[in-house]
C-alpha cells in the first residue's frame, strides 16, 4: 500500500513590491526653506562681522578709570607739596652762600 505519490510543486512566490512615494515631493519644500534660511544665516553672520560696535566700556573699565583719576590728582596734588616745602639744603650750597652777620650777640665771629 504504499502510494508513490510524486511530490507537488509550489508555485515560486512572488516578491512583494511596495510602491516608493516619491520623496522629492516631500522634501522638496523642506530643502528650499533650508536654503533660504542658510543664506539669511550667511547674511546675518556677515553683517554682524562688518559692523563696527561703539565702544562702550563696562562697569569695570570705568571704575578703574575713576580709580586712575583719582590716583593721578593724588599724585600730581603731593608733587605741589612737595614742591612748596623747604629741601634740606646740601652742603655746598651752605658754603657757596654768603655768611649773614647780625648784631645779635650769638651770631659775633669769636
Amino acid at each position: 500500500m504504499a502510494s508513490t505519490s510524486k511530490p507537488v510543486s509550489l508555485p515560486a512566490p512572488q516578491p512583494v513590491v511596495c510602491p516608493i512615494p516619491d520623496l522629492g515631493e516631500h522634501f522638496g519644500p523642506l530643502n528650499e526653506r533650508l536654503e533660504i534660511m542658510t543664506s539669511k544665516l550667511r547674511v546675518l553672520r556677515d553683517g554682524m562681522n562688518q559692523e563696527q560696535h561703539p565702544l562702550v566700556p563696562s562697569l569695570d573699565a570705568e571704575l578703574a578709570l575713576a580709580e586712575v583719576k583719582g590716583t593721578l590728582g593724588e599724585i600730581s596734588r603731593g608733587v605741589e607739596e612737595l614742591c612748596r616745602a623747604e629741601r634740606p639744603q646740601s652742603y655746598a650750597q651752605v658754603v657757596a652762600k654768603p655768611a649773614q652777620h647780625t648784631n645779635h650777640p650769638d651770631s659775633v665771629l669769636k
